[in-house]
């Protein structure tokens, strides 16, 4: 039986696409993952084809193709932070608060003998830190504060002071000299005598008597 050129191409190509069909399963049947193809992307899902080259997805695996689920990330609720007994550690841990502002804050509270207020974090001018959105996980515990008589100072421990300047110390010390012996320097003497501004007083009398 003779066949024409064209019949003869055509059992070619269908002997290769039979061959095709019962080869390829057994050969994808090891990689067995499904694809999806939307919009020329193609999404992985979790679907296996077990003895066919391909199998239509369901609508579910569709869906869940078009809008993956979003994870969540729970955001670790903020303690309140108490400046006059904070460490470095629970410093960094407010927003805004990096390692070079925790070690500012930590030295100034040195220096002045703790904080009586939060506001006091201001005179820092941490500019990237927003005190009024971080109030709410600041306190300032003035009973950590010790407190000396300002008379018992010297000149020298004084001028360490962020308040007391040394004009202002020239000032306490001459009026020290003229006190009658046994006479106690305090921040109130001080105030009324006028050495001092009440506005100053006011914040000195957290730190001494």
């Amino acid at each position: 039986m003779l066949f024409t050129r064209e019949q003869i191409t055509g059992l070619y190509y269908l002997s290769v696409g039979v061959f095709l069909l019962f080869i390829f399963p057994m050969i994808l049947g090891s990689a067995k993952e499904e694809v999806i193809l939307k919009d020329d992307n193609f999404y992985r899902v979790d679907s296996l084809l077990p003895d066919s080259l391909f199998v239509a997805p369901t609508q579910a695996e569709i869906r869940r193709a078009k809008n993956p689920p979003i994870k969540i990330r729970k955001v670790r609720e903020q303690g309140v932070v108490e400046l006059n007994r904070a460490d470095s550690a629970e410093l960094v841990s407010l927003k805004g608060i990096g390692g070079y502002y925790a070690s500012k804050i930590l030295d100034y509270r040195s220096k002045l003998g703790g904080y009586f207020d939060i506001r006091q974090l201001r005179e820092l001018n941490l500019t990237y830190f927003n005190l009024d959105s971080m109030s709410r996980y600041l306190r300032a515990d003035t009973s950590l504060i010790v407190k000396r008589y300002i008379g018992d100072y010297t000149f020298k421990n004084l001028l360490r002071h962020p308040y007391l300047d040394y004009e202002t110390l020239v000032l306490i010390f001459d009026y020290k000299r003229e006190l009658t012996e046994g006479d106690t320097l305090t921040i109130k003497k001080l105030s009324a005598a006028g050495v001092i501004r009440s506005t100053q007083a006011k914040k000195l009398s957290y730190y001494f008597y």
